[in-house]
C-alpha cells in the first residue's frame, strides 16, 4: 500500500510576512536608488552646461565676443544675419553651429515670404539635445504664449540684413500660429539688473549699430554702455549676454574665472509644461531673442524650484541644495542656493572689481 504524499503550501501568515519583508526592503532601498538617479541626472545637467560652455567659448574664439542675447522675445533667429547685435535670435541660436546643429540654424535660409516663416516655425519646434535638465523635464515641445496671435517676426525677403541701415514694417513677415515650441532650462548671465529697451516692440528690422534709440546713441551702444540704475553706477548692462550685446573677453574685467556665463534658471514647478501666460518666464521658444526665458540677472539670490512661486529673474534649478553654473573660463561649478547675495551679484557683474578668492564659499 502506497503512502500518501502531503503537499504543504505557504500559509497566509507566511505570505504576509514575506510581503512585509519585501516592502521593507523596497522602502529601505528606494531612497538610495532615487538619490543615485538624481546624481546621474545632475551629472547629465552639468554635462549639458559643459557642452554649451564649450560652444560659447568657440563662439568667442571665432567671433571675438560672447553670443549676443538677440533683440527680444518676438524676434526669431535669422540664418542670414550672422552673429552679434545684428542677429535678432538669442544666444542659443547663435551657438547652434558650434553645437554641430547647423542644419537647425539654417532652416529658412534663402527662402522668402511664407515659406521662410513656415521653415522658421518648424525650427521653433525642433528639439536638440542638451537644452533641458532631466531632473526638471524631458526634451519636448510645449505650448507657447499667445499662440493665437501672429507675433513672431522674421524678414520678408531681404537677406542682406547685416548691411542695412534700417527697414520699415513692410520688411517683416509674421510667423503665424506658433502653437508650440521647444523650451530650454539654461539662461545666460545678463548682469545685476534689467534694461528698458523694448526689444519686442521695435518697429522693424533695424541695424543695431546705426539705429538711433535714445539720447542719440545706437541700440548697441545704449545697451552696452549707457544703461544704469541706482544699484550699479558703472554704466551699461554688466553681464556677458543681453539685448544687442557684443561683450568681448577683455570687457570681462573681473576675470573669466570670476564671472558667470550661463547656468540653470529658476522655474515654478507647477509650470514646467504650461506657463499659463502669467509668469512670462518660460513661454517662448529657446531660440528667440532676449527674454526672461533665456537670460537671467542677479538682483537677488538664486533659488530651488518651488510650486506656485513665480520668480522671473533669478538663476536656480530643480536640484536640491545647489544649481549648475558655467563660468566664462569654461569651468562648470555647483553653486549653493544659500550663497551670499553680494557674492552672487559680484559673480554676475563682469566689471565691479570684486574677485572671489574662497571658492568653498560658493561650491558644494
Amino acid at each position: 500500500m502506497k503512502k500518501s504524499v502531503i503537499h504543504r503550501g505557504f500559509t497566509l501568515v507566511e505570505l504576509l510576512v514575506v510581503m512585509t519583508i519585501i516592502a521593507i526592503l523596497i522602502a529601505l532601498t528606494l531612497p538610495a536608488l532615487n538619490a543615485a538617479l538624481e546624481v546621474a541626472r545632475r551629472n547629465t545637467c552639468a554635462n549639458n552646461l559643459t557642452q554649451i560652455s564649450r560652444a560659447m567659448t568657440q563662439h568667442v574664439t571665432e567671433q571675438g565676443f560672447f553670443p549676443s542675447g538677440g533683440w527680444g522675445y518676438w524676434w526669431v533667429g535669422e540664418p542670414d544675419c550672422g552673429y552679434g547685435s545684428q542677429q535678432p535670435g538669442g544666444w542659443l541660436f547663435s551657438i547652434l553651429d558650434y553645437l554641430e546643429q547647423s542644419n537647425v540654424r539654417n532652416q529658412g535660409l534663402g527662402l522668402d515670404g511664407q515659406p521662410r516663416a513656415d521653415a522658421i516655425r518648424d525650427r521653433m519646434k525642433n528639439p536638440i539635445p542638451i537644452i533641458n535638465c532631466p531632473t526638471r523635464r524631458t526634451r519636448n515641445v510645449y505650448p507657447t504664449k499667445d499662440a493665437d496671435k501672429d507675433k513672431y517676426m522674421t524678414q520678408a525677403s531681404d537677406h542682406s540684413f547685416v548691411n542695412l541701415k534700417g527697414q520699415n514694417s513692410s520688411s517683416i513677415q509674421y510667423v503665424k500660429q506658433v502653437l508650440e515650441c521647444i523650451k530650454g532650462d539654461y539662461a545666460t548671465n545678463a548682469g545685476t539688473f534689467g534694461h528698458d529697451i523694448a526689444g519686442s516692440g521695435l518697429p522693424a528690422m533695424v541695424n543695431a549699430h546705426s539705429y538711433k534709440y535714445k539720447e542719440g546713441y545706437t541700440l548697441r551702444d545704449y545697451s552696452m554702455k549707457y544703461v544704469t540704475d541706482s544699484t550699479d553706477k558703472t554704466g551699461g548692462l554688466n553681464g556677458i549676454s543681453f539685448l544687442f550685446s557684443e561683450v568681448t573677453p577683455d570687457e570681462v574685467e573681473d576675470g573669466l574665472a570670476n564671472t558667470y556665463m550661463v547656468g540653470e534658471k529658476y522655474l515654478n514647478t507647477a509650470k514646467y509644461i504650461v506657463d499659463n501666460n502669467d509668469s512670462n518666464a518660460d513661454n517662448e521658444s529657446a531660440y528667440d531673442g532676449a527674454d526672461n526665458d533665456n537670460q537671467r540677472i542677479c538682483s537677488g539670490g538664486p533659488g530651488q524650484d518651488r510650486k506656485d512661486v513665480d520668480w522671473t529673474e533669478p538663476f536656480g534649478s530643480a536640484h536640491k541644495y545647489s544649481f549648475n553654473m558655467a563660468f566664462c573660463d569654461g569651468s562648470v561649478r555647483r553653486v549653493n542656493y544659500n550663497i551670499n547675495t553680494d557674492i552672487h551679484r559680484n559673480l554676475c557683474n563682469r566689471r565691479d572689481g570684486n574677485k572671489i578668492e574662497d571658492w568653498s564659499a560658493i561650491s558644494d
